[in-house]
């Protein structure tokens, strides 16, 4: 089963190596706070949408369950990132997919 997954750091280009079907470059459709912890960037939900949130540019990818676990793995999940279904969108269609977001 492919599992849909917007990545938006580390993970894009490659997936850090795991396996995956790259899709579309895409964009959060909701905005987001975007930051940076060390070097890696890590995304938060907002309460007002204007308070340095925007919308988030990063990719599509279609995984399957082992590689889904292994990114469970890289992103700390559940303890330093969780993960949430998002709305995304590209060429005027949109989409939903699990996305990273910081505890």
């Amino acid at each position: 089963m492919d599992i849909p997954v917007f990545v938006y750091g580390t993970l894009m280009g490659n997936l850090n190596g795991n396996d995956g079907e790259f899709q579309h470059p895409c964009s959060t459709v909701k905005e987001y706070y975007k930051g940076f912890q060390s070097f890696y960037p890590f995304l938060k939900e907002t309460e007002v949408e204007d308070v340095g949130s925007e919308v988030i540019e990063g990719e599509l990818w279609l995984i399957n369950e082992d590689s889904f676990k292994s990114i469970d793995r890289y992103e700390g999940y559940p303890e330093l990132f969780t993960r949430k279904m998002i709305e995304v969108e590209f060429e005027n269609t949109k989409t939903d997919a699990w996305c990273y977001f910081l505890v």
